[in-house]
């Protein structure tokens, strides 16, 4: 996998994670892998197929003091990041996106660390729901100038960026 492909790869193990956990929940409330976008909400309302909006609105730094250096003589380190996504349910009722974000706790719940495998190995990524209050939920919904939704969200932790290999730039 290319270095630059994480985020995407990340966001795809997640996808797939929860198509494995929600799959069972009948077609009506999740009837495709493909109806988990990584659309935010605003543009997924839009989409008549999707019924989960995993949608990645903030990286952040994690800790880089245990980040080893490329090589000794370079000063660059790997980074460390840290992913932050909101889910939102798109489905035609209130009772139908309570069942799917339930099923989404179970499913992260169940399964709290995802794997994206490239050709430098598997890298185990810890996932976390968030303490986003109200307030920050309110926050994101006014960015995206629409009404307050219920949404959940989560962090993966764990996420390394490797320096590309060659000389320091």
């Amino acid at each position: 996998m290319s270095r630059s492909r994480i985020l995407h790869a990340m966001s795809g193990a997640l996808r797939d994670l929860l198509w494995d956990g929600l799959r069972h929940g009948g077609p009506d409330l999740l009837p495709s892998r493909e109806s988990i976008v990584f659309d935010s909400p605003a543009q997924a309302m839009g989409n008549a197929e999707a019924r989960l909006s995993l949608w990645l609105c903030h990286v952040s730094p994690d800790s880089v003091s245990s980040v080893p250096r490329v090589r000794d003589d370079d000063p660059r380190r790997a980074a460390q990041l840290s992913l932050h996504h909101l889910l939102t349910p798109l489905t035609a009722s209130t009772e139908h996106d309570l069942l799917l974000l339930g099923g989404v706790l179970q499913a992260f719940h169940d399964n709290p660390v995802a794997t994206v495998r490239g050709s430098d190995g598997a890298q185990p990524l810890r996932i976390d729901l968030e303490a986003a209050g109200h307030p920050e939920l309110n926050r994101i919904w006014r960015g995206l100038r629409q009404p307050l939704r219920l949404s959940l969200a989560y962090r993966v932790r764990g996420v390394r960026l490797e320096a590309n290999p060659g000389p320091n730039r």
